[in-house]
């Protein structure tokens, strides 16, 4: 057996984080009732109407296995008129249920975890040794990693990156919400005072997820993500928690290696869609979507910085 964390037992699946969502982005929630759990759908409005469970992070589906009614949620998506339901990850038992009530199996992803262990020694000497010279690079550069609820420099990196990346950002409310509702964990990495990298986990039963990482590209090389995410296991391993999850990534981006170096354990993630007016989901590596990223990129800090927050809920 695999050693990682299920999907089931992800903080999106804890109903602080639908409610996190649902009152910072004023999106619907439409509940179904299952055999043992609930599964919540949120309602988004824009670029075409979806109910997505969950948006905003890689899992979905309900907390516990069981039987779940489709003939509410057909019936729902009809009442709203939207192009397609999406779920995500929802495990091998609902799969079943999902292409058996007319949904299709969409992209699929490679998504990774990392095993603790209870011992601080064994795990430094379960890392591949290009990672361990890579923790020495960064802490001989001077780097140091600090655990901190600094929101604004949490934001700043955050923002940064996600430009640099061509996505929009999230609001800073989201943040400090989930982060009091969901009690989750900043690390930042410094060097002379000065944060230049930070990662967001958010924990859940013996686990933790890592939901977002982000850093000054003038200090990449520095080796400052390996750093956090080291100290973080180690924190883990203190605290009790068993394992780490990295969520998604596709092969052909820079994630996937970072997270492929790190991880004990890596499995297939499939996303389940069933449409009403969409025939397909788009590409996200088409030619469209590449150049609405570079456009994003390129444009005026001052414009993404205004319109990330008030753009973001359109993109789950």
């Amino acid at each position: 057996m695999p050693a990682r964390l299920e999907a089931k037992n992800s903080p999106f699946h804890n109903p602080k984080w639908v409610e996190s969502v649902k009152k910072i982005y004023s999106l619907r929630v439409v509940t179904v009732k299952g055999e043992h759990s609930p599964t919540s759908f949120l309602l988004i409005e824009r670029f075409g109407k979806k109910l997505v469970s969950l948006p905003y992070c890689d899992y979905g589906g309900p907390e516990k296995d069981g039987v779940m009614d489709f003939e509410y949620l057909d019936g729902e998506a009809k009442d709203l008129k939207v192009d397609y339901i999406e779920v995500r990850d929802p495990g091998k038992e609902l799969e079943k249920q999902l292409l058996e009530n007319g949904f299709s199996a969409g992209k699929e992803y490679d998504c990774f975890s990392i095993k603790l262990g209870k011992d601080k020694e064994w795990f430094w000497e379960s890392l591949d040794k290009k990672v361990r010279n890579s923790i020495r690079k960064a802490e001989k550069e001077g780097l140091k990693v600090v655990q901190s609820f600094d929101l604004d420099a949490f934001y700043r990196i955050y923002r940064k990156t996600m430009k640099r990346h061509g996505t929009p950002h999230h609001p800073k409310k989201l943040f400090r919400e989930i982060l009091q509702k969901c009690r989750g964990k900043i690390f930042f990495a410094e060097i002379e005072g000065k944060k230049v990298a930070v990662s967001l986990f958010l924990p859940s039963g013996r686990g933790l997820y890592y939901w977002v990482n982000a850093s000054e590209r003038s200090y990449m090389h520095l080796n400052p993500n390996d750093l956090i995410m080291h100290e973080a296991c180690l924190w883990g391993i203190e605290n009790g928690f068993e394992s780490i999850e990295l969520g998604r990534s596709m092969s052909d981006r820079g994630t996937y290696l970072f997270k492929k170096k790190w991880a004990t354990d890596e499995r297939r993630m499939g996303y389940f869609f069933k449409f009403y007016k969409k025939t397909s989901m788009p590409d996200e590596v088409s030619k469209k979507y590449t150049a609405l990223r570079s456009i994003w990129t390129l444009s005026p800090a001052f414009m993404t910085n205004f319109l990330g927050p008030r753009i973001r809920k359109y993109f789950p």
